[in-house]
């Protein structure tokens, strides 16, 4: 809800069961947006035709700080749906998201998580050190849809 029809929450969820890539962005956004949307964390089927769906969500969010994944099935506010999107929304200043891409997920290794989590964690300080009191971050650039890939335990 925006200021005019009461107060705002600090996280929102929605769902778009449309199958066209730039009507489920639109009607993500729509369910999602209210003033200091930051950030957006969004789950996807894979039945989307992605660079389509990724280029939508670009232009639908903006500078809004996306992160997201594909599914085998999204667990929505509607309870389990196949071949729709879902998304959280949190609104800036309750909370402050970073995000680091892991390229070569195939050859990630557990040991590297340490060095990971301490740039995020650095970036965190980064963002919150300029407004400590309101905790905000800038949006942290434009999101990449990944495909789920299955990692063979050879």
């Amino acid at each position: 809800m925006d200021g005019a029809t009461g107060p705002s929450l600090p996280i929102t969820m929605g769902v778009s069961r449309a199958r066209e890539p730039e009507a489920a962005a639109r009607e993500l956004f729509d369910s999602l947006w209210q003033p200091g949307l930051g950030t957006v964390l969004f789950f996807c089927s894979p039945q989307y035709d992605l660079p389509r769906l990724e280029e939508a969500l670009n232009k639908c969010f903006g500078d809004i700080h996306l992160v997201g994944c594909t599914t085998a099935g999204e667990i929505t506010p509607l309870g389990y749906i196949d071949g729709s999107i879902t998304g959280i929304g949190f609104v800036e200043p309750d909370f402050t998201a970073v995000s680091l891409l892991i390229r070569g997920l195939e050859d990630f290794r557990i040991a590297s998580s340490s060095d990971l989590v301490q740039c995020a964690l650095s970036e965190l300080k980064a963002a919150t050190a300029a407004n400590p009191s309101c905790l905000t971050s800038a949006p942290m650039g434009q999101v990449e849809v990944i495909e789920q890939r299955r990692i063979s335990d050879s």
